[in-house]
């Protein structure tokens, strides 16, 4: 059964825009691509859609192989030669071998759909899902056994975007050289355990590579995690975050990072369902919470940040009962991060005035305690004279 997504309260209301419902599966992965986020299979749907976030529509792609059964799998997007296309990859899950699309767009007019066949033959291939392969056609899995990369995330990124950066259950992460097509680093993340998390690339947000590092960022549950690849050395250098007391037990949150604020919306443990958002700012190294953002539950909603950082999109998801939902919603980020800079700016104010208070109660204690010294030198001084008396 699908419903609704749930409905904003307070201020937050009117940061939003509600968008057409999804058409498509609820638990979806979802590409970003110039004006279009690209919807590919779901829990049990094989069906990809492309919505167009400027002509508020969507429209089929293709659908994956029928004897496949999609579950928990990963996709991600790749640059191509050929400017008139980008590569999709499609592993993990349920599925024991990796997918590719050469994905042109299917909102093209029918003269440009022409310009473009004409243009590169490879075009045949397009908007549909074949094995991966090599440079030789030889085809390539990236996963070694299946089950490895289910509940996986991943993120590409390296000097030359060429690298693949896969963490996964129970605490895994492999580094897959896309050039290469070679494993080049697996090893285990200082963490406990690790399923429906939050991965997310720090590098190319802000932040530029340098000496051919890469940052990424990591959370689930109490776990919080900053973590730098170096490419020449093949090695991880891990930092601890600190994590919010209020979303420690929680995960299955959609997640965004953008202008060093991570956005967590919704979350789930095995129990609860929350309606609220969570931020934590790496500058200030400190979590916020909005209570009631949601009128009602969410978790395992799709969170993306479009490729301009000027919207957040929220996509499906489940509600408290476990219903699917299909809502989609657009966050302007330039008044979302207003609402927030203006919660640390009260949250800095109020810590001032805390330390400011203390001081005044310490020095109110130490006029105190002199107060309390001199009446029992006063006593005591008293009690000298008397005794001098007699």
């Amino acid at each position: 059964m699908k419903t609704s997504i749930g409905k904003l309260d307070g201020v937050m209301q009117n940061l939003f825009e509600t968008l057409p419902s999804l058409t498509g599966p609820a638990y979806t992965q979802c590409v970003v691509h110039n004006y279009e986020l690209l919807l590919c299979g779901g829990y049990q749907n094989n069906e990809c859609y492309s919505y167009h976030t400027l002509k508020k529509q969507y429209k089929r792609i293709c659908s994956y192989p029928k004897t496949f059964i999609l579950r928990e799998h990963c996709v991600i997007k790749l640059a191509s030669k050929n400017k008139n296309e980008i590569i999709l990859l499609s592993f993990g899950g349920s599925i024991n071998c990796t997918l590719m699309m050469r994905y042109v767009s299917v909102w093209n007019d029918e003269k440009k759909k022409e310009e473009i066949a004409i243009e590169d033959i490879k075009q045949i291939n397009s908007n549909k899902w074949v094995p991966f392969t090599d440079n030789n056609n030889n085809p390539i899995n990236i996963e070694e056994k299946q089950g490895d990369y289910a509940e996986a995330r991943a993120i590409v990124g390296g000097s030359n975007n060429t690298l693949l950066f896969i963490t996964y259950p129970p605490h895994g992460i492999d580094v897959f050289d896309l050039a290469s097509f070679q494993r080049v680093y697996r090893d285990n993340l200082p963490t406990g355990w690790i399923r429906f998390h939050c991965f997310l690339s720090r590098t190319g947000n802000g932040l530029t590579i340098t000496n051919k590092k890469h940052e990424m960022l990591l959370f689930c549950g109490n776990e919080g995690l900053s973590m730098e690849y170096d490419e020449d050395n093949k090695t991880f250098q891990f930092n601890k975050l600190p994590v919010a007391a209020t979303i420690k037990p929680y995960h299955r949150y959609g997640c965004v990072y953008v202008d060093e604020f991570i956005f967590f919306f919704g979350g789930a443990d095995y129990w609860n369902v929350l309606k609220t958002m969570h931020v934590f700012s790496m500058q200030e190294m400190q979590w916020i919470k909005f209570d009631n953002f949601f009128f009602s539950p969410v978790c395992n909603c799709i969170a993306v940040l479009n490729e301009y950082n000027a919207t957040i999109h929220l996509i499906g998801g489940q509600d408290g009962n476990g219903n699917e939902l299909s809502g989609h919603m657009k966050l302007n980020v330039k008044d979302l991060k207003g609402q927030c800079a203006g919660a640390y700016e009260i949250r800095r104010e109020i810590q001032a005035m805390k330390k400011e208070m203390n001081k005044l109660g310490q020095e109110l204690q130490i006029k105190k305690l002199k107060k309390v010294e001199f009446f029992f030198f006063a006593t005591f001084m008293e009690e000298r004279l008397i005794k001098i008396k007699k």
